[in-house]
């Protein structure tokens, strides 16, 4: 895909995550596959799409599959939150590349030490969500 059409594709999920609501990734995928008559554009792109937003902080993730715009100014809570959240798709991306029809020991621990940190950090969040 060019990079142009890559960015039409961001421009129209900032364009309907602009009404300042929050909206679930299958009703922007649902969107942007609408606005693009289904042209090209796969589930996957849009996920992809939508990755490379978060990773930018250009929109924020509310709770799992639930994103908003990001606004003009953060916080450093929200920006404390939005780092946690990040390391934690980080780790499930990572985790996600393991097969685990043909996975090792070694693994296997790797795995189990992922989900612990994974849950230090929900912990975590939870914490600032509190102050």
């Amino acid at each position: 895909m060019s990079s142009n059409f890559n960015g039409q594709i961001n421009h129209t999920i900032k364009e309907l995550l602009a009404d300042g609501q929050e909206h679930s990734r299958k009703e922007i995928i649902e969107y942007i596959i609408e606005k693009f008559n289904n042209k090209d554009v796969t589930k996957e792109l849009c996920s992809s799409r939508l990755s490379e937003l978060i990773v930018t902080r250009e929109i924020t993730i509310v709770e799992r599959g639930i994103y908003k715009l990001t606004p003009e100014t953060i916080t450093l809570h929200e920006e404390c939150i939005d780092t946690l959240t990040n390391a934690i798709l980080g780790l499930q991306r990572t985790a996600n590349k393991i097969n685990i029809l043909s996975i090792s020991d070694e693994e296997q621990k790797t795995l189990e030490k992922i989900k612990l940190s994974i849950s230090h950090i929900k912990d975590d969040i939870k914490t600032f969500d509190e102050v």
